[in-house]
């Protein structure tokens, strides 16, 4: 009976071609049917010809998202998901498809340059947002993409609350620029800004130290010199 219904329900979408949406909807509940019935894969069929109909009919892709969720379907749920994430109007809302559609690209699909798109476009709407950093900057790191993970963490240094958190974002960018980037000029500038926030950091202060003497800088190595030994005695 379920599949007389959904066959019905398919012939009278046919007669919509000319009405997407109309077309769209009755293709949703075909799939509704089938799903009912336990026949998966045609469900999975009629949704995708549903979002093909109407791109931005909403119920078939959160449908189709919960279906290739619960059978695994990996790059068809990456899909539905990214979709979702264009539809919807709600930042939270948008923020989750995104973060789900980057954790699905990373760990299901395993297609680190959508990831990154994703996880991007995640911190675009919440640039607080921990998960999405952590993701992103665990990605650039394994892609020893040293210039977008010096980006990364200049721009959450920005946003971060709180001289501990600020003073580790800085001592991560300033060897990061040191070590991965060569670029002094850069480092010695954040570590200022570090040493500007906790004084007292002293694997800051040997590393401008360093710095400033290689490129004989001597003022701001005395400077620093003397910083370096009021810490030591106290």
């Amino acid at each position: 009976q379920l599949g007389e219904m959904a066959f019905i329900q398919r012939a009278v979408a046919d007669l919509f071609a000319d009405q997407p949406t109309t077309r769209a909807v009755f293709l949703t509940r075909a799939a509704e049917s089938d799903l009912a019935d336990g026949r998966a894969d045609e469900a999975a069929v009629a949704l995708e010809s549903a979002s093909s109909a109407s791109p931005t009919y909403l119920p078939a892709i959160e449908q189709r998202l919960r279906l290739h969720l619960g059978t695994s379907r990996w790059p068809e749920a990456l899909r539905a998901a990214i979709d979702l994430g264009g539809v919807v109007h709600a930042p939270a809302a948008k923020l989750e498809a995104a973060l789900l559609a980057g954790d699905l690209a990373e760990h299901q699909v395993g297609d680190e340059v959508q990831a990154i798109r994703c996880l991007e476009q995640a911190l675009a709407l919440d640039p607080v947002n921990d998960e999405a950093f952590r993701a992103l900057r665990a990605l650039r790191e394994k892609r020893a993409e040293w210039a977008a993970l010096a980006a990364l963490l200049g721009a959450r240094v920005d946003v971060a609350t709180g001289a501990r958190v600020q003073s580790e974002l800085l001592w991560a960018l300033a060897q990061l620029q040191r070590d991965r980037l060569a670029d002094r000029v850069a480092a010695k500038a954040t570590l200022r800004r570090l040493i500007a926030i906790d004084d007292a950091h002293l694997p800051a202060l040997r590393a401008a130290t360093a710095l400033h003497r290689e490129d004989a800088q001597w003022a701001e190595t005395a400077e620093l010199l003397i910083c370096m030994a009021r810490i030591e005695q106290d």
